[in-house]
């Protein structure tokens, strides 16, 4: 019996085909999700001015140091298999942490974070924090669930309002430096 007319040999040769298209189907959907991940990570480099420095030891952060104003900020490009980066800014003492999300290809901000910090009561070298989602005008963002229950939430709440001129002194200085729309 000749070898081209054996059935094992082309039940073999079938599976081997198989297996270069399966590895093949696989590459291409591995390059194009690779293309789309680098687009989307360069966009975020308009965000990162002449005064940014790349972090130490991380693929793509970048920080400004508050030794020029009064803030410091944080480029984090997105990590390997994510899409998602984030936009940040905190004060001198660091009590106010404003946090802002990009679009995907940074087409706009999805969402707003505010991070709130006091000493901790008992203990004077802690401090406690608080994450609120806000809007774009730094109103709260009730639709959001923060796990924040009961004293946690009061106590967030009583630092918004007490910290509510600096956030917004802040998150106008960070709308300068990221180039954000002015809300109204």
């Amino acid at each position: 019996m000749r070898p081209d007319h054996n059935p094992l040999m082309r039940i073999k040769n079938g599976v081997i085909i198989l297996k270069k298209k399966v590895f093949l189907i696989i590459l291409c959907v591995s390059m194009i999700f690779f293309m789309i991940w680098g687009a989307n990570y360069y966009t975020y480099h308009k965000y990162v001015g002449s005064s940014f420095k790349h972090f130490p030891r991380t693929l793509g952060t970048f920080v400004t140091d508050s030794d020029s104003t009064k803030y410091s900020y944080l480029v984090g490009k997105p990590a390997l298999f994510e899409f998602s980066g984030c936009l940040s800014s905190s004060n001198e003492n660091g009590t106010i942490g404003i946090v802002a999300w990009p679009r995907f290809m940074c087409n706009g901000i999805k969402e707003y974070g505010l991070i709130l910090y006091k000493e901790d009561e008992n203990n004077a070298d802690k401090m406690v924090g608080y994450l609120l989602y806000v809007n774009a005008d730094m109103s709260i963002n009730n639709d959001r669930e923060t796990g924040l229950e009961g004293s946690e939430h009061e106590e967030a709440i009583s630092l918004y309002t007490a910290y509510y001129p600096q956030i917004m002194e802040q998150y106008r200085a960070m709308q300068n430096v990221f180039g954000l729309e002015q809300s109204e």
